[in-house]
């Protein structure tokens, strides 16, 4: 009876920790979905504001863009990084801008997980009748 419980004391104690683990790595690969969807929303907001705009100010409009919508939604980025370039399509020129995000892990700071980096990206037709 007393190897009974003895047993079952060592295996609540080795099970509750993996379990709790294995918990926090699901809120982990959570967050970093969430984070997902947002850099990818940044990132297409910002080509669309960067070519609107002329091409001098499309790398502050993309970087401004991109950064205030990270911020408003609370991405959970540890560092951010905005690009944006002109590309030569056929007929036109567009705005291709990359944002990466690296994850925030302090919500799990139990585990040791190293920062996961997102990067998206997304190209936008200049338009024709932007501002000069």
């Amino acid at each position: 009876m007393k190897t009974e419980r003895a047993s079952l004391a060592a295996e609540v104690v080795l099970l509750v920790p993996c379990l709790f683990a294995i918990v926090l790595l699901v809120v982990y690969a959570g967050a970093v979905t969430r984070t997902s969807f947002q850099v990818q929303h940044a990132a297409t907001s910002a080509a669309r504001a960067a070519s609107m705009v002329s091409l001098k100010e499309s790398q502050n409009e993309a970087l401004r863009v991109a950064i205030q919508l990270l911020k408003e939604h609370d991405a959970g980025c540890v560092r951010a990084r905005v690009d944006a370039k002109r590309i030569r399509l056929q007929e036109s020129s567009a705005v291709k801008v990359s944002v990466s995000c690296v994850v925030s892990a302090r919500d799990i700071s139990l585990l040791y997980v190293g920062g996961v980096t997102v990067t998206k990206s997304a190209t936008s037709v200049i338009d024709r009748y932007r501002r000069q």
